[in-house]
């Protein structure tokens, strides 16, 4: 019997994105809440892109853009992640600063369990 790359990706992808700062990885600890206020804290990775391309005009424009990656299976909690959209969510930063916001884009990874969100940041930038 071969090895299930599937399962083993999969399995990377969890590890992966639970590997936090404390240990040698380069995951934070992120804060989830609901719209009820259930809040959930978790592990994943995150991205702070600062200038990006207007892709109405092809110029460029500032402003921030923050993305968030974890592993669906740490939202035990919750039965998806279809509505999370308003959600908020909270973690710091490699600068030590705390980014708070809201999500407005859900991008589930169903193959690998990988679940994106992007968030309007609304403080600590």
């Amino acid at each position: 019997m071969g090895i299930d790359l599937h399962a083993k990706a999969a399995s990377d992808s969890q590890k992966i994105h639970n590997n936090n700062l404390g240990t040698g990885g380069d995951s934070v600890e992120v804060t989830v809440a609901d719209t009820d206020s259930n809040e959930l804290t978790l592990y994943g990775r995150y991205t702070d892109v600062s200038m990006a391309i207007d892709p109405e005009t092809g110029m460029m424009v500032t402003g921030s853009r923050v993305g968030i990656s974890f592993h669906q299976s740490d939202l035990a909690l919750w039965d998806g992640v279809s509505d999370m959209q308003r959600w908020t969510v909270s973690f710091t930063n490699g600068a030590g600063q705390t980014v708070e916001g809201e999500i407005v884009n859900v991008m589930p990874d169903r193959y690998f369990g990988d679940v994106v969100v992007i968030i309007n940041v609304s403080s600590g930038h």
